[in-house]
């Protein structure tokens, strides 16, 4: 195994565990990060597409998002989640005793007296992967707002740079992005007639040097 292959399988072990260490998104909050960033914003999902067909796509959506996480401080119990998230203390402390300074190549984290997680509040996190299905990173989504994510980074601390992700991903993620479709054609008629040298006095169109 050479120092990128390394690298990356000691990135994808560090994620993944991290990810195991968060509490499960509920179903409202999997439905809300869904709408925050408008994944089913596509050409397939119209105000006029039957409700079947819209549950299906709002279903495969759902289904892509099993393993939607939150941050620890948001109160899952009531929420329908699967459980209470531990202190982000406590996630440090079981991530720095399994890798210690590995986590110098690993965004998120940053060393100041001790390794620490740059871990946002209110957010749903979703660890985002590589085409070989390793994991590079963790995109955060604050709940409370609309088209905003961010990956999660300790760069402004000394920390690694979050891995970009795949343009698959950004497509995917950046949907709110797209204009939106036009519901008539605008195209100008063919036989329009030509109004030049004329203006619209309020009532009629008249000739500009009548």
């Amino acid at each position: 195994m050479n120092t990128i292959q390394r690298a990356a399988a000691i990135r994808h072990i560090v994620y993944r565990d991290l990810l195991g260490l968060l509490p499960l998104a509920s179903v409202r909050q999997t439905v809300q990060f869904i709408a925050n960033l408008a994944l089913v914003r596509n050409h397939d999902y119209a105000p006029n597409k039957a409700k079947p067909e819209r549950d299906r796509i709002e279903t495969a959506t759902k289904l892509c998002l099993l393993r939607l996480k939150v941050s620890p401080d948001i109160n899952c119990i009531s929420d329908g989640a699967n459980g209470r998230g531990i202190p982000k203390s406590e996630i440090e402390r079981t991530i720095v005793e399994k890798h210690g300074d590995g986590l110098a190549d690993i965004a998120g984290f940053y060393f100041d007296r001790r390794w620490r997680l740059n871990l946002p509040e209110g957010c749903a996190l979703h660890g985002y992967r590589n085409r070989e299905g390793f994991y590079t990173g963790i995109l955060c989504q604050p709940l409370s707002q609309i088209n905003r994510y961010f990956l999660l980074s300790a760069a402004a601390f000394g920390g690694a740079k979050a891995l970009r992700l795949e343009p698959s991903d950004r497509i995917y993620f950046e949907q709110w992005n797209r204009p939106a479709e036009p519901k008539h054609n605008l195209t100008a008629p063919a036989n329009q007639a030509d109004l030049t040298g004329f203006r619209f006095n309020g009532r009629r169109f008249v000739e500009v040097n009548s």
